[in-house]
């Protein structure tokens, strides 16, 4: 007689019925959680590579990106698409614009995290893609330090547990 297995599923059956700002909230979370996985499991590691944690630095890219949206859009205002969508620093720059207000800040080196990301290309790709647009193969020439980066990748997780709350209790800018 050979033994049942059970096959574990997620799913979500309310995603239509969700404001923007949750979804992204949640995907930030869920993204976050991945990079602290991928940090974890290469600190443990024998042979950490460089490729392993590259998909490390771009969810905590995309983790930041999707929190910094959830923000604008909780303020009502429009998401940033095309480049200027997935420029950190530009979003960053509205979100504090939005948000100027003390207890709105992030209590992590933020602006040190956008510039250190930002090394992985202004928009993510080096962190997504082994070439860029016309297909150029990136010289990477950048060193991944593991303790450093799930420092900042705590800390960033922290911000946002932190950050959450006080930005849905904000209320909408009249448009």
């Amino acid at each position: 007689m050979s033994e049942s297995t059970t096959r574990r599923v997620a799913m979500v059956w309310d995603q239509h019925e969700r404001p923007k700002y949750d979804l992204l909230l949640e995907w930030a979370r869920g993204y976050m959680h991945a990079a602290i996985v991928i940090f974890e499991k290469q600190q443990g590691a024998k042979n950490p590579t460089f490729y392993n944690l590259l998909p490390g630095v771009f969810n905590l890219i995309q983790s930041l990106e999707l929190f910094l949206k959830a923000a604008i859009c909780l303020r009502g205002k429009r998401i940033p698409t095309g480049q200027t969508g997935h420029n950190l620093e530009c979003l960053h720059s509205q979100y504090h614009n939005l948000f100027s207000d003390e207890k709105f800040a992030f209590k992590c080196p933020i602006g040190e995290l956008i510039e250190y990301l930002a090394r992985f290309s202004k928009y993510g790709q080096y962190a997504r893609y082994p070439f860029d647009t016309k297909g150029n193969i990136w010289r990477p020439n950048e060193d991944i330090p593991i303790e450093l980066n799930l420092k900042r990748i705590r800390e960033l997780s922290q911000d946002f547990e932190r950050l959450e709350p006080a930005l849905r209790k904000a209320k909408p800018l009249p448009p």
